[in-house]
């Protein structure tokens, strides 16, 4: 049996991500996967980018996720229940202006990223907004 010709070309696209001269490039469309349809802004969402370098202590060299950072942070420092809610929620707002500004193309330290979406988020008057000298 003879494969049909669009078939072939699917398969040759599966099989090695080239383009035949059959099928049509989607990069410029803006498809997202039918799972994430509903989400117009992807930063909302928690998933494992951007990656953060440990630079320093126990696990230096190491790779981590952002939310894998963020929730270790959150474990030591925010208390459980509703005491510690008011803080979680202001640190999950900064973690989603950090990976606002990876997807804009924002490159350097965690640290930096933190101080730079921190001054972003604070209200006029907040002091812990300033950025440091």
């Amino acid at each position: 049996m003879e494969m049909t010709a669009p078939l072939r070309e699917q398969r040759i696209f599966f099989a090695s991500g080239r383009v035949s001269e059959g099928l049509d490039a989607i990069d410029d469309l803006g498809l997202r996967p039918a799972q994430l349809a509903r989400y117009r802004d992807l930063t909302r969402l928690r998933y494992d980018f951007p990656l953060v370098l440990v630079s320093g202590g126990a696990s230096a060299g190491t790779l981590r996720s952002l939310s894998s950072v963020i929730d270790e942070v959150l474990s030591e420092i925010a208390p459980r229940g509703l005491d510690g809610e008011r803080l979680r929620k202001h640190v999950l707002r900064l973690e989603r202006r950090i990976r606002s500004q990876s997807e804009a193309g924002a490159r350097g330290a965690l640290s930096e990223r933190w101080t730079v979406a921190a001054s972003e988020l604070a209200t006029p008057g907040d002091p812990s907004g300033r950025r440091a000298p």
